[in-house]
């Protein structure tokens, strides 16, 4: 009975260390996540500039 009760303890223990891993690796790609999405709202506005700038030119060209 002692024997399975400190199995039971050292399961949640290890378990317990585990989830702590998770929740660190979470929040590394949570933070990740949040960078890359700032990367990529940072390209679609130079997207959309590059793109006006794109009509521009080739108004301009077309009242040449």
């Amino acid at each position: 009975m002692q024997a399975t009760f400190d199995r039971v303890i050292k399961d949640k223990e290890i378990l317990t260390q585990e989830k702590g891993e998770l929740v660190v690796q979470v929040t590394a790609c949570e933070r990740e996540n949040r960078q890359q999405s700032e990367v990529i709202s940072a390209y679609a506005a130079d997207k959309d500039s590059l793109e006006s700038a794109l009509c521009e030119a080739q108004q301009q060209i077309r009242e040449l």
